[in-house]
């Protein structure tokens, strides 16, 4: 399988790609994903997963709330 196949094959399913964009500018709260990229947060939790166990990136599960900002 040529490179250029198996990166379609991670980035090519539906949002992928747009996550992968948001995701490089750093760390992203699930919550802001979902709602500013407006993806149904069964598919967002499925290509998350995908992109993880793919290497394309790392999760981190926290479990604290921001405060509140000045």
């Amino acid at each position: 399988m040529s490179d250029l196949v198996a990166a379609l094959e991670i980035v090519g399913a539906r949002w992928a790609l747009l996550l992968v964009e948001r995701l490089l500018e750093g760390p992203q709260r699930y919550g802001d994903l979902q709602r500013e990229l407006k993806v149904p947060t069964n598919i967002l939790a499925t290509r998350l997963r995908e992109l993880e166990e793919a290497g394309c990136c790392a999760g981190c599960r926290c479990g604290t709330t921001p405060g509140p900002t000045r």
